[in-house]
């Protein structure tokens, strides 16, 4: 594998991306808009300072992106990549913080926001490119918003209900069985 990268801003700039080359990356929460990320996932930490979340909390992204180009579709971008993000959260049960964690794996593509409008794509989420089937994302005026992309990706697989001891009672069987002594 080529040198990984450390920085990518969140809305990459498609036209200073070199064609036909595959760029690696390897980002942390030291990246802000990844900071930023983690700070949100975190929000049930009411009680935890900024630099306490990202302390306890870890956020890592590998990336791969291809910038290709076709007559009839101008230039794209092909993500290929992998999330895991370790976040403070609060168990659904018993409301006490817990840590929760999510790896994912992303396959995405980015194409000229006015293809929108084109038949063959109109209403299509995914798109096939390169041999494989990847998750399909517009850009304009030449910004790729990365940083959008991965939030979308990530509260799609985000764990909505967890639960830090499944054999914990429930917060609201403590409460109902005090009011009826």
């Amino acid at each position: 594998m080529n040198q990984a990268e450390n920085r990518l801003d969140a809305i990459l700039n498609i036209n200073k991306f070199p064609a036909n080359q595959t760029k690696y990356y390897q980002l942390d929460k030291t990246q802000d808009w990844l900071a930023d990320l983690l700070l949100e996932l975190s929000d049930k930490a009411i009680n935890k300072s900024a630099e306490e979340i990202l302390s306890q909390g870890n956020i890592a992204l590998e990336l791969e992106l291809l910038k290709k180009q076709k007559n009839h579709r101008g230039y794209f971008l092909i993500l290929k990549g992998k999330i895991s993000v370790t976040y403070i959260t609060e168990c659904v049960r018993t409301l006490a913080e817990m840590k929760d964690s999510l790896e994912l794996e992303i396959k995405a593509c980015f194409i000229p926001a006015h293809l929108q409008q084109d038949e063959q794509l109109k209403d299509q989420t995914e798109i096939f490119e390169e041999n494989e089937l990847l998750e399909l994302y517009y850009y304009a005026k030449g910004q790729v918003p990365i940083s959008e992309m991965l939030h979308e990706q990530i509260y799609l697989n985000l764990n909505q209900y967890p639960v830090a001891d499944q054999e914990a009672p429930l917060v609201w069987e403590k409460e109902s069985s005090s009011t009826k002594q």
